[in-house]
Formats: C-alpha cells, sequence, structure tokens
C-alpha cells in the first residue's frame, strides 16, 4: 500500500526525464548588414539566433539584421566544418 502511494505521488511530483537534444547538421550561411557567417544553429528565438561558428564561443545574431540565409550543402563546407571542430577539440584535451 506504501509502494502504491509513493508511486501515484512520485508520477505527480516527479517530471519526466527530459528529452536529448537533437542537433541539427545543417551548416547555414547567413549574411547580415555587416557580416557574414557560417556554422550550425544551436539555439533560436523570435528575436535571435544563436550560430556555432569556426571560434570557441557561439555568435548571436539579432533576426532583424539578417539579410540573408542560405543552406550550405557543398562537401567542402562540411568538411572544413569537422575538421576545425576537431581541432578546437585537441586543443581543449
Amino acid at each position: 500500500m506504501i509502494n502504491l502511494l509513493k508511486s501515484i505521488i512520485d508520477m505527480f511530483v516527479v517530471s519526466p526525464p527530459e528529452r536529448p537534444v537533437i542537433e541539427d547538421p545543417t551548416v547555414y550561411h547567413i549574411e547580415t548588414v555587416q557580416r557574414k557567417y557560417c556554422g550550425k544553429i544551436i539555439y533560436q528565438d523570435d528575436m535571435m539566433i544563436k550560430l556555432k561558428v569556426a571560434k570557441p564561443k557561439a555568435v548571436k545574431i539579432l533576426k532583424t539584421n539578417i539579410e540573408r540565409i542560405t543552406i550550405v550543402q557543398t562537401e567542402l563546407a562540411m568538411e572544413y566544418y569537422q575538421w576545425h571542430n576537431n581541432k578546437l577539440a585537441g586543443m581543449r584535451s
């Protein structure tokens, strides 16, 4: 009886396990008013996009500043992105 009550309480009190975030493998080329970026979108909302570029930090881009977004489909760009990520991972070790 106690186990039944505990399991019922756990259903309502304990939050469900979080789903793993699925990483989008698409590489985007984003042109803003002042700069051009190439990377993967790691977060976005109504006002901004957070883009993982070939630097240790991500770049925050306001959507109002975006002039053009294109998907990079060339193998060379994908290989460069992977090479750079591997290089950064080697530097952190």
